[in-house]
């Protein structure tokens, strides 16, 4: 036999008549509901309602949606990218959020032009300030270069990086930019190492609040990285049985419950029997969760001495004794119905919600 739930009603200078809860849970009743390991749910929202699926029944099971995270299934450099000197397997942690961090590797880096002059051979005319020159040659992305001074003939005297490519073979230097409105440009660029080009997935996180994108991720042996990362919102995180359903046959566990806003929803699912139970916590003026000692139960109030499946009975024993039974408990007050109408306040509640905590 389990414990009793020791709390009690009453008022000062009485004693207090003791309780005690007997749920019955039926033979094939779904007892317990979790989240499985395979879960790879998405777009569900706190209150969503998921029946679970399959089995022979007459009430199906059904699961409320407590808690959902997001989680981060991808990245790519972001235009703003301005990585330099990463390696490969290099592990970038996303930053901001609440919530476990998802992490990356470094999978490709690639060089690029860092900086640009004019080469002494430069023989350049007809050029005007802002013109943009593509950098000629080189595997990958080409880097483009700003003209910022001219002089009367149009030829460059001075230039910038506009864009700094991203390369798997180094274009020659000096170069032969083209483009813009002049001819003979002449420049002379340096590389840099280590931009990244790709990264892979190695954990996606788990956020109650959703990390900025762009992202700057930490680590690494390099500096700059800037990432768009792609969220997934609606994952379950928590769930609470609404009711144990009624069931000939089992069904499934893992399994893929149905209902609600989103998909992919997978359920560890347990099943349990009749037994004395002690009161964990209220969750409603007639719904509990109680405890046979193994395994946790939701189970709905019924006012009077035998619970059919899914439901709990709570007797008042009173001095004397006189056993009378909960019909109600609402804001710390018990309600029982034996012939006439009493209630019982309780004493020493430890919080509003939890009024009946088992201890």
């Amino acid at each position: 036999m389990h414990p009793l739930n020791r709390r009690y009603f009453g008022a000062p200078g009485q004693t207090p008549p003791r309780i005690q809860a007997t749920a019955n849970l039926g033979e094939n009743g779904v007892a317990t509901a979790a989240i499985d390991a395979s879960d790879a749910s998405y777009g569900y929202v706190v209150g969503d309602v998921l029946t679970v699926a399959g089995g022979t029944f007459t009430a199906a099971a059904t699961v409320e949606v407590k808690t959902v995270s997001s989680h981060v299934s991808a990245a790519t450099p972001d235009a703003a990218d301005a990585s330099a000197n990463y390696l490969v397997n290099d592990t970038l942690t996303i930053v901001g959020g609440t919530g476990t961090p998802a992490t990356f590797h470094v999978a490709t880096i690639h060089s690029f032009v860092a900086t640009v002059a004019v080469d002494a051979g430069d023989t350049s005319a007809g050029y005007v300030i802002n013109d943009v020159l593509t950098v000629a040659g080189g595997t990958g992305t080409a880097a483009t270069i700003k003209v910022l001074t001219v002089n009367g003939s149009g030829k460059i005297l001075t230039a910038s990086v506009l864009t700094r490519g991203s390369y798997t073979a180094n274009p020659s230097s000096p170069n032969s930019a083209t483009g813009g409105t002049g001819t003979g440009a002449s420049l002379d660029l340096t590389f840099g190492v280590g931009r990244i080009a790709t990264v892979t997935l190695v954990t996606t996180g788990t956020y109650t609040v959703s990390p900025t994108t762009p992202n700057s991720p930490t680590g690494g042996a390099g500096t700059g990285a800037v990432l768009d990362l792609t969220l997934v919102s609606g994952k379950l995180a928590s769930v609470e049985l609404l009711t144990s359903g009624n069931y000939t046959v089992n069904p499934a566990t893992p399994n893929s419950a149905t209902g609600g806003t989103g998909t992919g929803a997978s359920l560890d699912l347990t099943f349990g029997a009749s037994s004395l139970v002690s009161i964990v916590k209220q969750l409603g003026a007639t719904r509990y969760l109680v405890t046979n000692g193994v395994s946790h139960f939701v189970a709905h109030l019924v006012n009077g001495p035998t619970p059919s499946a899914g439901e709990i009975c709570i007797s008042v024993t009173s001095p004397g004794p006189i056993v009378e039974y909960a019909k109600k408990i609402e804001t710390r007050i018990v309600y029982t119905f034996q012939g006439t109408r009493r209630s019982w306040v309780l004493v020493n509640p430890t919080a509003t919600e939890s009024t009946l905590q088992s201890a």
